[in-house]
């Protein structure tokens, strides 16, 4: 007659997925928040940073304390309210839901700015056709790897982890000297780029004062960003 006593392998597999699990809640959340508030601004930031001419690695941390302790609290309260959940099909439909969510987060938040590079005026993160199927699929996967949800967690988020961290411990570019100086003896001609400054407001300003641009030349209509001419610049 076969034993029913449950073998050691088999409790070590019970143990090792226990849905909302203080450990897979901990690291569910603690990933998702990682990602929206330390990893993905800083992302974004190492592909604009001359837009950021006042960053410094203190004052950012500075700020990111308070929301890291707001999330900290968000955490908590939430693995508190989870150990009140008794029905075992409740925490494991919800177990799969945050994993799904943690993991599509960390993959529109920390790989496609990654790809996309630098945000410049209408430029943005566009949820097309694409990016939402990666999107899906990456949560259809994590949801039937959920046992091994935070080794997951962890192989997804170390790489943007480090970028962000390489990031924010990298020197601020210095711009002071950066120029050419005027000549004194020769003319010198400035070339002015109003970027993303849409060409029929700045010809209305031209026109109503012209003699405060005295001297300038304006080349109206220099450059236009399809699909919208009314952008020409």
């Amino acid at each position: 007659m076969p034993s029913t006593t449950p073998t050691a392998d088999s409790v070590k597999t019970q143990k090792s997925y226990e849905a909302l699990s203080i450990a897979r809640l901990s690291a569910m959340l603690g990933a998702l928040a990682l990602s929206l508030i330390y990893v993905g601004p800083l992302l974004l930031f190492s592909a604009n940073q001359s837009d950021f001419a006042d960053f410094t690695a203190s004052r950012y941390l500075l700020s990111l304390a308070p929301v890291a302790a707001k999330a900290l609290v968000v955490i908590a309260v939430c693995i508190a309210i989870s150990r009140l959940i008794s029905s075992q099909a409740t925490r494991a439909i919800i177990d799969a839901s945050l994993l799904f969510i943690a993991v599509a987060v960390i993959i529109y938040g920390c790989y496609l700015p990654l790809s996309l590079g630098k945000l410049d005026g209408v430029d943005g993160i566009k949820i097309n056709g694409l990016n939402l199927a990666v999107g899906l699929i990456a949560g259809g996967i994590a949801i039937a790897l959920r046992r091994q949800a935070n080794a997951m967690l962890m192989l997804i988020l170390v790489g943007p982890l480090v970028s962000a961290t390489l990031a924010l411990m990298q020197p601020p570019k210095q711009t002071q000297g950066a120029f050419l100086p005027f000549s004194q003896t020769q003319n010198n001609i400035l070339l002015i780029s109003l970027d993303n400054l849409q060409s029929q407001y700045m010809y209305k300003s031209l026109s109503s004062s012209p003699e405060d641009f005295d001297g300038f030349t304006f080349t109206l209509k220099s450059l236009r960003l399809p699909p919208t001419p009314h952008c020409q610049r």
